[in-house]
């Protein structure tokens, strides 16, 4: 709830949790007659389609997670009439030298790890190569086909991405009941038995319930098919 003391609001741009794509615009509305900034943490949204950040006071997203960029690699993007608030958390040789300004002081943290430019560099690249609007399209694709195959082959459970135009993303989380699984953590049944990897429902209590699936570009209808069949051997 805002009040008069709320200076800043942060939100996900896609959330990790269940992959829900807020409709960012509406909020950005709604805080800007009041004064209040926008944080907006993009961490899932490069690699996943167009990503229009003019708008926002305050950006800030990974690189590694969708692109498939090097760790450590990220983006901050910062409306010019808050930077001044801005200040290094690095101490550097660069932090008392009046010849740099601020955005160089703020992204220099001593000797940079060239390769890992580099790295963000191809990713950069291969998505604009891939045509971000065709990704987004196609990861939609796979989203359907997943969320369809579930539905049709799996005992009923409970998902929590959200199928909303302008609200889904390529992440799918869903979660079951303990009676329905033979198993305790999916994720590791699905590792040790298929060599799957998934993430866990990490918003329920017990995490092993459920799983987070990530249907990036380079994925195939034939790892989803090979996901649910297995999948089925889990229930009871």
């Amino acid at each position: 709830m805002l009040s008069e003391n709320t200076r800043l609001v942060l939100v996900s741009q896609i959330n990790c949790l269940t992959g829900w794509r807020p409709r960012l615009t509406t909020l950005l509305n709604e805080l800007s007659p009041r004064g209040v900034a926008l944080l907006v943490d993009g961490a899932h949204a490069p690699g996943q389609g167009a990503v229009n950040i003019a708008d926002f006071p305050f950006w800030v997203a990974s690189a590694h997670k969708w692109m498939g960029a090097p760790n450590g690699c990220g983006f901050l993007h910062v409306h010019a009439q808050y930077r001044h608030l801005l200040q290094p958390l690095t101490v550097g040789d660069r932090l008392y030298n009046d010849a740099f300004g601020l955005v160089q002081k703020l992204e220099w943290p001593g000797t940079c790890d060239v390769v890992k430019l580099l790295g963000l560099e191809a990713a950069l690249k291969l998505q604009l190569q891939l045509v971000p609007d065709l990704t987004s399209g196609r990861q939609k694709q796979l989203h359907l086909f997943l969320r369809t195959l579930i539905q049709n082959k799996l005992p009923p459970g409970t998902v929590r991405t959200p199928w909303v135009d302008g609200e889904t993303s390529a992440l799918f989380t869903i979660y079951w009941s303990e009676e329905q699984l033979l198993v305790s953590d999916i994720r590791d049944a699905l590792w040790q038995r298929h060599r799957i990897w998934t993430q866990p429902d990490f918003a329920l209590a017990n995490p092993g319930l459920g799983m987070r699936i990530s249907c990036n570009v380079f994925n195939t209808e034939a790892e989803l098919e090979q996901l649910v069949a297995a999948l089925l051997t889990l229930f009871r």
